[in-house]
């Protein structure tokens, strides 16, 4: 899998690029019955892949060039959010993550 450099992290979201691709990961999504705002995927974290020219850290960028693309969650089924560890959460985020930038490399999306 190619290097992935985080650019950004803040707020809610995670931005990285492999030098051609820039991704940004947007979690605090509600789902299911939640109330709040849900997104496409009814996932609680959501990608994006940047569909502009240039950089989306640009101060000129337009936000509306971020595509969304895939979704999931940093639940575990089974057990509840707030028995999850800090830990289960870190390494769901870390696998799904990984995926998604793997089949961005490879031009999946």
């Amino acid at each position: 899998m190619k290097r992935w450099k985080q650019l950004d992290c803040s707020g809610c979201t995670e931005t990285l690029t492999d030098g051609k691709n820039f991704v940004m990961f947007e979690w605090g999504w509600a789902t299911g019955e939640q109330l709040g705002c849900h997104n496409e995927f009814d996932t609680d974290t959501i990608a994006y892949l940047w569909a502009g020219d240039g950089s989306p850290m640009d101060k000129d960028s337009d936000v509306n060039n971020w595509e969304a693309i895939d979704g999931f969650n940093h639940v575990i089924v089974g057990i509840e959010p707030d028995d999850m560890t800090d830990m289960d959460c870190e390494k769901i985020y870390e696998e799904e993550t990984g995926k998604i930038l793997e089949q961005v490399s490879i031009g999946y999306y």
